[in-house]
């Protein structure tokens, strides 16, 4: 089998498969719940409960429910089986191997690699991402500051990989989509698990499309004064 080779240019076509395509075509009332939801995290440190989310919906002069289900169906926000919010591209509900700690806010769990990237860009602030190898156990750090991304060790690169049968990149995509202290240990996890495919990103290739899928999450929409809905209770 030739060597994998490692991919240095971001295929924009990538970007209409993320966050911010999905949220693009949401209507205005459930955008801004949608990203009400996102700066929960980012003020909180943790995922919003069912009681939040019912009074944000109403709020926003939504239905619930209904509203909880169309953010599913378009892959950007799921719920547990109490209510809670499980998965918020890319913030995790729950403890993950990504974990991302912002200047002045609270350290959040990310859904994978390139979400971890995404979240300071998201929130435009500075951060620390700390990872593990999952071939070797090594432990790998990311600092963002301004533009400048510093990473140790320095080989890092980025395997993005997924399972061929999935119903959200959750469970297809999240869980093999990890940093590498090494290109070499990234194909060697490939290799241990023939059900992947995937493709090795460097590290800008990584950082921009991080940026392209989440990036503008919290952004107005096009001709749209309103901020994003606040968090408070």
């Amino acid at each position: 089998m030739p060597e994998m080779e490692i991919v240095t240019t971001c295929d924009p076509g990538w970007a209409a498969l993320g966050a911010s395509a999905h949220q693009a075509l949401l209507p205005g009332s459930l955008r801004r719940l949608h990203q009400a939801i996102l700066a929960y995290f980012l003020d909180h440190g943790d995922a919003p409960g069912p009681s939040w989310l019912h009074a944000q919906a109403g709020r926003l002069g939504l239905e619930p429910s209904a509203a909880h289900a169309d953010l599913a169906a378009a892959d950007l926000v799921h719920l547990d089986q109490a209510g809670r919010v499980a998965v918020a591209y890319p913030f995790s509900g729950v403890p993950t191997g990504h974990r991302v700690q912002l200047r002045s806010t609270p350290a959040v769990w990310a859904m994978c690699a390139i979400d971890a990237l995404g979240i300071p860009q998201l929130a435009g602030r500075d951060g620390i991402l700390t990872a593990a190898d999952p071939h070797s156990g090594e432990p790998l750090r990311v600092e963002a500051t301004g533009r400048d991304w510093r990473w140790n060790p320095p080989a890092t690169t980025v395997l993005m990989a997924q399972a061929s049968t999935c119903d959200s990149s959750a469970l297809c995509s999240c869980p093999h989509v990890n940093f590498f202290a090494r290109a070499d240990n990234a194909r060697s996890y490939l290799d241990s698990h023939p059900d992947l495919t995937g493709q090795l990103l460097d590290q800008p290739t990584a950082v921009e499309l991080s940026r392209m899928l989440f990036g503008s999450l919290l952004y107005p929409a096009e001709g749209e004064d309103q901020a994003p809905a606040t968090t408070e209770t």
